[in-house]
């Protein structure tokens, strides 16, 4: 408390640290746009499983978003950088949607994992497999959607 203000100052603090390791976890795993879009975002997966995101605290932090106007702020600044990571990544690899489209595709991809979350926050392991396996099979076909690949099967993540 030395610190920080108060308990909800620390929340903030540590909410702010999970959303930029997760920006960062993206990041490494798009730092070598040479590599095809399929190996790219297969490693963004292995990379997020291996960084433990989302923990079990990342899903109680999200699901306070509902609940607190700060914690919902910083969630949509982290999303507009995750959006512009995301557009920027697809265009590389050339995407045919204009960045209107993409944005779209990026606000749609944010909302389903915010709908993950909520799934994933009570489920059982069995649940949270599910949940997770279904996002990713919904990801994909966002990607392909915009152009970039048709996903194969030996791309399946690990989760």
């Amino acid at each position: 408390y030395q610190y920080f203000p108060s308990k909800q100052a620390v929340l903030y603090r540590i909410f702010d640290e999970r959303l930029q390791r997760a920006l960062a976890v993206f990041d490494k795993a798009t730092d070598d746009d040479s590599q095809p879009i399929e190996i790219v975002f297969k490693r963004f997966f292995e990379l997020q499983q291996q960084a433990g995101i989302p923990s079990r605290l990342d899903l109680e932090l999200r699901n306070a978003v509902d609940r607190d106007p700060l914690l919902a702020e910083m969630t949509q600044h982290f999303e507009r950088d995750l959006s512009a990571r995301y557009i920027k990544i697809l265009k590389a690899h050339g995407s045919t949607m204009t960045d209107g489209e993409l944005n779209a595709l990026a606000n749609y991809m944010h909302e389903l994992d915010h709908i993950n979350m909520k799934l994933q926050l009570h489920a059982s392991k069995e649940e949270r497999k599910l949940h997770a396996e279904t996002t990713v099979d919904i990801f994909y076909s966002l990607f392909s959607r915009s152009g970039v690949f048709h996903r194969e099967s030996a791309l399946e993540p690990k989760i």
